[in-house]
Order: C-alpha cells, then structure tokens, then sequence
C-alpha cells in the first residue's frame, strides 16, 4: 500500500513540475526543442569542444573569467520545457570548480558587467541521476541566464 502512495505521489510531483520522463541517454541540445520562454537559439550560439552552448545576451567590460575561480553572480536556471529550477536574483558568490562542470565551461571568457545565456547537455550537467530536490530529471538538458556582477 505505501509503495502505491509514493508511485502516485511521484507521479503527481512530476506532473506539477511540468517534467516529461526523462530521456534514457545523454542530451545533445542540437537534437532537442526548446520552449519559447527560455530563448534558446543554438544557431547563435558558440558551441565548445564538450557540447556546451553560450551566447554573450549583453557584453561585460570588466576582467574575464578564466576559470576555477570565485564569481559573483545573479542567475535563472531552466530545463527545455521552460520549468525554471532555481534562481537567484541577488548577487550570489560561487566557486566555479565546485558546481556543475559544463556552468564553469560555460563562463570561461565571459566579462564582468556581462549577460550570457548557457545551454549544458546532460553529461556535462546532472548526468544520468538529475537532480530530484530540484525538480531536475535524470539526463536533462539545462539552460542558464547568467549576470557576472564580480569576480571577488
């Protein structure tokens, strides 16, 4: 009986969050859709050696980031469907090298004062175990507006 109550409970929570079932291998953001509210545009988009995508949105003119390295930062994180996951809209100071690899690729070369938008496959994301905290399904695709504010 209690598993029946955590199938449907799953179940139900996913369908709030707006989250199809997961694909079963790794993303390629170049075979996927995007909802229209999160502005994606891959043909605009610098793609790097490992697959990730970003887009300078408005340019900075401050130092560059260079890689492992405290930032601060403002930002939006949304899956393809357009469900946004996390947010932080003050300034935030993370360690780059401690978060998700392809978020760091993705800020290489970005300027303080800068706008970037950031699309990671999965292997470079969350990988084939998500993250369920966050509404995150296994082998998702994510997409990132990032504000540089600093880099500390």
């Amino acid at each position: 009986m209690k598993k029946a109550f955590l199938v449907i409970g799953a179940a139900m929570l996913s369908a709030c969050l707006n989250v199809a079932d997961p694909p079963e291998e790794p993303t390629d953001p170049a075979t996927e859709t995007f909802a229209e509210n999160v502005g994606v545009n891959l043909a605009n988009m610098t793609k790097t050696a490992t697959g990730v995508y970003y887009q300078d949105l408005e340019m900075g003119n401050g130092l560059a980031v260079s890689g492992d390295q405290w930032v601060s930062i403002s930002y939006v994180g949304y899956l393809k469907t357009g469900y946004s996951f996390d947010r932080s809209t003050q300034p935030t100071a993370i360690r780059l090298g401690q978060g998700i690899v392809g978020f760091a690729e993705g800020m290489i070369g970005m300027k303080v004062g800068g706008t970037r938008k950031i699309v990671i496959p999965s292997q470079r994301a969350y990988g084939q175990y998500g993250f369920p905290a966050y509404g995150i399904p296994p082998n998702s695709t994510l997409i990132y507006d990032v504000h540089l504010y600093d880099l500390p």
